[in-house]
């Protein structure tokens, strides 16, 4: 028997199931799975029966304050390395056949030195090839204006945001010269597989340009959750009145209150899940019109609702559009506001600045005023829909995997 190991970033949720649906599959096709890490989120795949190994992890609060403060130097050389013989010494212990990570920021670098098979997923957006950038040069410039001019235009401009990024966050190869890499790790390909990588995506969301033969559209990974509808849900009503709120597990704590106190008074029946991050959540309920749980069954309430309210993270994005459900998204960093520039930019949603937010909460009512009165949303959206239908990501992600392993 083969065994895997699994490195998922345990403190977003997103990068812990879709590694937990890729483990059961896996697992009813003989593998050994072994998960190691940390972050309060692994107590989901303890819960599928899974093993899960203590790891060392970077500064949760650290890197995450980084990510909001969009500092490119996001760790340090001496924490980085840390990570990476960490990951070494566990190797050793296990002996896996092979690594597959989702936000480890350490396995890259430590399969190379390690010199063992690694697949990592990873949203295209996040990689090299993508082929929207960041912080376009030409903001004003559309695609309708000189197509090849364009398109040139945006493979430049990505070239230059890896360029930079390379240059001023030199630690992946500070640390590939230290251990003597033939082939040297760039920050730009920090969160990719050594031998193979798979997108969870749709090429129509996050497009992408001269990608490797190893890399892998799979189609969206959701999680497929088991949890039963709750006791309140025969009580949400089937009108437009229907709001789903999941802000992840990365937004800012103080957008409950701000929702809280902008539809307690009006005619809405708001769904909301905090993802474990609030401890005094009942304050928030108002039974029969604001239902708050950690979590429910995501497919469920979007079914009975009209507009998805979220952060921007791309698990909820996918998950709304599978169902047919416009977005708005309140995105807190640059990863979630750039999803939200793809969002609209495919007529399915809209964003809203946080901080314009913030100083006035109105807007969000005014936003979902209007999706609900225009029905080009819900068109715009059902397009995606019926594409996301034609993907089987675990299976095709499972038959990439093997295809690696049965080489060894």
């Amino acid at each position: 028997m083969k065994t895997i190991l699994m490195l998922p970033y345990g403190y977003i949720l997103a990068h812990v199931v879709r590694l937990l649906e890729i483990a059961k599959e896996l697992k009813k096709r003989r593998y050994k799975i072994i998960f190691a890490g940390a972050g309060h989120y692994l107590h989901l795949i303890k819960k599928e029966g899974f093993d899960v190994l203590s790891l060392l992890e970077a500064n949760h609060q650290n890197l995450m304050s980084a990510i909001r403060k969009n500092k490119i130097k996001f760790i340090g050389f001496e924490e980085l390395e840390n990570l990476v013989k960490a990951d070494i010494s566990l190797y050793r212990k296990i002996n896996p056949n092979l690594v597959l990570s989702d936000g480890r920021i350490s396995a890259l670098l430590s399969t190379r030195i390690y010199g063992v098979l690694h697949g990592a997923i990873v949203n295209a957006s996040s990689t090299e090839y993508r082929s929207v950038p960041y912080l376009p040069l030409l903001p004003f410039l559309t695609k309708t204006d000189l197509k090849k001019v364009w398109q040139t235009l945006q493979m430049f401009n990505v070239k230059l945001e890896c360029k930079v990024f390379n240059l001023l966050m030199r630690n992946y190869t500070k640390l590939s010269k230290k251990y003597r890499l033939n082939k040297p790790v760039k920050t730009s390909e920090f969160l990719t597989g050594s031998d193979f990588t798979l997108f969870p995506d749709l090429p129509e969301y996050f497009p992408t340009y001269n990608l490797p033969q190893n890399f892998y559209y799979i189609g969206p990974i959701t999680w497929k959750s088991n949890l039963t509808a709750p006791s309140w849900f025969t009580t949400l009503r089937d009108d437009k009145s229907v709001i789903y709120i999941t802000m992840g597990s990365t937004t800012q704590r103080d957008i409950y209150k701000l929702i809280h106190q902008l539809f307690k008074n009006l005619n809405y029946q708001v769904v909301i899940t905090t993802g474990e991050q609030l401890k005094d959540k009942k304050m928030f309920l108002i039974p029969g019109k604001i239902f708050i749980e950690d979590y429910v069954n995501g497919d469920l309430i979007m079914k009975k609702s009209k507009v998805v309210i979220c952060h921007g993270g791309n698990g909820t994005i996918y998950q709304a559009i599978k169902n047919g459900v416009p977005i708005i998204g309140i995105p807190t960093h640059h990863d979630q506001s750039y999803n939200m520039k793809r969002v609209e930019s495919l007529k399915i949603g809209i964003k809203l600045d946080y901080n314009k937010f913030r100083k006035s909460p109105q807007l969000l009512i005014i936003a979902l005023q209007k999706i609900l009165t225009n029905s080009h949303f819900y068109k715009a959206i059902e397009k995606y829909q019926k594409i996301i239908e034609r993907y089987n990501p675990i299976k095709r992600a499972v038959n990439i995997i093997e295809k690696y392993i049965k080489k060894i």
